[in-house]
């Protein structure tokens, strides 16, 4: 299946990151690691090929939908996939890992941007261009990669290696209820920081919420990009080019934004404090719920917004802007379909196209399904030219608006140290943003946390 993989020198795990990475992974072994989901009583339908199934893992969101579109290969190559859907989040990433040591065939798998480096670095992923289906899909692969968006490409394709094709993409994205601004008497959605707040003191005024605003600052998953997008949204970074750090400088955008929030929260009261608790999750629902006139968001949480119904019931539309700020940036995340060390079935390339490419009919049929039906961006510019895609993101958003977005999105730094790193910025973020630390003391020991990363890499050359 594969070729001899060059180029990785300087990349191995150390021993203390190896070790983070895996934690869990003994636990996840000894209860299962995902079995099958394609079950006989769900195969009535159509017969299913016979043979050695390609080996694919999924994150468990949609699995109908993933289950729909393996059936489609399946009766178009006649070749069976056998379909492990596991935990989201980083659940995910330690019963991967807990495959890999128990040398479970996976010949492909969903895969995060901030785990390319790490697994690149173990060598449990593999380059298409290590394949030897390569030759003859490479004219596709050259296309796909003319279309990628910028933010996909930037970091999936790497010194000439292609290590994914786009399963999804986003942007923070920012949502309002219309509604709400429309009885305040407010006719447009705030440009700058400052707009903001002076809007929520006037839906204070008028009684429109306590709290006209509720985010996600709760200390999970999703708080990077929250105050990363606030921080990118004024053409701010937090690393310079030489990936030196910039928050702990005095002044720094970071710490305007943490201060930000604290004054949004305790002195101009327009910030629930409960955002501190919330998550990713429960932050959309309350948004759904009419607990706050706007909101940031993954941008598929809109479309679960706006169809919600509660949201219908109190008479909700949602509205979306850009992001508030100088130069309108968020974060955008991406996820691919990976090939893996262990790849073994000859056909896993097919599988890839079809999914992630033009293997359906020469037309991204799938990506557009999941962008019309889920609002997850399919990672390739010219399906915002699809017609059926602007018309069903415009019934709850704006097809121009994330288009825009995603133009000024950018991902965050991308280093082998992230998952060590993102777990220390998360925890003393959320130090700061509870009062417990100055944001200038947290700054420095989130500083610390990507000094002592870069250590373990001394060799480690940024691309992008």
């Amino acid at each position: 299946m594969k070729k001899e993989v060059k180029g990785r020198k300087n990349s191995s795990l150390t021993r203390r990151s190896f070790l983070k990475l895996t934690a869990g992974a003994g636990a996840a072994l000894a209860g299962g690691v995902g079995a099958p989901l394609i079950t006989r009583s769900q195969e009535k339908e159509y017969v299913r090929p016979v043979g050695e199934p390609i080996h694919m893992f999924a994150w468990s969101y949609a699995v109908d939908m993933i289950r729909h579109h393996n059936r489609k290969f399946e009766m178009k190559y006649k070749i069976p996939v056998s379909l492990g859907a596991l935990p989201t989040g980083p659940k995910y990433i330690d019963l991967m890992i807990a495959n890999f040591i128990a040398g479970t065939q996976v010949d492909m798998m969903y895969l995060q941007d901030w785990y390319l480096l790490p697994f690149i670095a173990s060598g449990w992923v593999v380059p298409y261009n290590a394949c030897e289906c390569y030759k003859e899909w490479e004219p596709k692969l050259k296309d796909y990669v003319d279309d990628m968006e910028g933010f996909f490409k930037r970091i999936w394709v790497r010194d000439g290696q292609i290590w994914g094709i786009p399963y999804y993409t986003s942007a923070w994205s920012i949502s309002h209820n219309e509604t709400m601004y429309k009885k305040a008497g407010i006719t447009k959605y705030p440009e700058t920081w400052d707009e903001v707040k002076e809007q929520g003191l006037e839906f204070k005024k008028q009684k429109i919420l306590k709290y006209p605003y509720t985010w996600d600052l709760g200390k999970g998953w999703w708080l990077s990009y929250q105050i990363n997008s606030m921080v990118f949204s004024e053409g701010a970074e937090n690393f310079d080019g030489n990936l030196e750090p910039l928050m702990d400088k005095p002044g720094s955008t970071w710490q305007e934004k943490i201060e930000w929030c604290l004054d949004a929260m305790h002195t101009s009261k327009i910030l629930d404090p409960k955002s501190l608790e919330l998550n990713e999750a429960e932050n959309w629902r309350n948004m759904a719920n009419g607990g706050s006139v706007m909101t940031m968001s993954p941008r598929y949480r809109i479309a679960q917004i706006a169809g919600h119904s509660k949201f219908k019931a109190i008479g909700g539309k949602t509205g979306v802007s850009l992001i508030p700020g100088k130069t309108h940036g968020s974060v955008s995340w991406t996820r691919a379909y990976a090939f893996t060390k262990f790849t073994k079935h000859p056909d896993t390339w097919k599988l890839i196209d079809y999914l992630g490419g033009k293997g359906v009919d020469g037309a991204y049929t799938n990506a557009v399904d999941w962008m019309k039906d889920k609002g997850l961006d399919g990672g390739y510019k010219s399906l915002w030219k699809n017609p059926v895609i602007i018309r069903e993101l415009n019934k709850w958003g704006d097809a121009e608006v994330f288009k825009e977005q995603n133009a000024r999105a950018r991902g965050e730094k991308l280093v082998p140290w992230i998952q060590e790193w993102i777990l220390t910025y998360r925890t003393e973020t959320h130090k700061a943003l509870t009062r417990q630390v100055k944001p200038a003391v947290a700054a420095k020991a989130i500083v610390a946390g990507w000094r002592k990363g870069q250590k373990d890499f001394p060799n480690f050359k940024y691309i992008g």
